[in-house]
């Protein structure tokens, strides 16, 4: 307990005070990124693993994934990943990205369970007031600006897991099932394209250009979906006209939404003293 109050103590010599009604622009900052973790990364995840899984039912679904820890889920992508052939620019990319969402887990758990503290555009979470050993007390410090990063951080992650869904799908599934699973792209990309036109800062030119794109995804996915529940014998070459239009759309989206490393806030010393 003594150091749990030097703790408060400190942070309260620091200038900062427990977070409050008024402080709408901290709040709108810790729920953009505990939001876009979930919606951006989590479940983007749990669909690729439903890729790899081909699973192409809400039952089945719903059974394996719809309750699964994402640290289970990347544990899953993992595991088939290392029995699959894949070529090695994949395994770096899959490598790459869950490297990314290990670093930003993290400070995203720090901010969905620790109590916060503002001074000016400074938030500071800390478990001082219910850490189980004066050891563990610990404090985290970010700005506005590194919560507003590791959001933008998160939404570019959602489009890079998307990259890899094409290329991690096995080979065993019908054409039945590929088509449902373009079809799930599909919704993912559309989903981006509504969350980017959002953005501030987008010219007139490149709103034109996203819609232009997720159109011509849309209607190249609609016509494979129609031809494959056919059987047409143009169904190979569809396939790969609404597989080029998804990541055409993909390449677009990622390309304005920068990459942001993500920021690892060392505790200030000062404040654990």
């Amino acid at each position: 307990m003594f150091k749990a109050v030097n703790t408060l103590n400190a942070l309260t010599n620091e200038g900062f005070r427990p977070i409050g009604d008024g402080d709408v622009e901290h709040f709108a900052a810790i729920g953009r990124f505990i939001h876009s973790m979930s919606t951006s990364v989590d479940n983007t995840l749990k669909v690729l693993l439903q890729f790899q899984l081909g699973i192409d039912d809400d039952i089945g679904r719903r059974a394996l994934l719809g309750e699964m820890r994402t640290e289970n889920v990347i544990a899953a992508i993992k595991l088939i990943a290392s029995q699959q052939s894949l070529e090695q620019t994949v395994t770096q990319e899959l490598a790459s990205v869950l490297d990314e969402v290990a670093k930003l887990r993290p400070i995203r758990n720090v901010l969905a369970h620790r109590e916060c503290m503002v001074a000016g555009d400074k938030l500071a979470f800390h478990n001082a007031t219910h850490a189980k050993a004066e050891a563990r007390i610990d404090i985290s410090i970010y700005s506005l600006s590194d919560l507003n990063e590791f959001s933008v951080s998160a939404t570019h992650l959602r489009f890079r897991i998307m990259s890899l869904f094409a290329p991690m799908l096995p080979n065993r599934f019908s054409q039945a099932k590929q088509a449902f699973l373009t079809t799930i792209g599909l919704g993912l990309v559309l989903a981006g394209v509504n969350a980017v036109l959002k953005m501030n800062g987008l010219s007139e030119e490149q709103r034109k250009e996203i819609k232009t794109k997720a159109d011509m995804a849309y209607d190249a996915v609609t016509t494979y979906s129609n031809v494959a529940r056919a059987i047409d014998p143009t169904f190979i070459q569809k396939e790969r006209a609404a597989n080029f239009a998804l990541t055409e759309c993909v390449t677009l989206l990622a390309s304005l939404v920068p990459s942001t490393p993500v920021k690892m806030k060392d505790k200030p010393s000062q404040q654990l003293s």
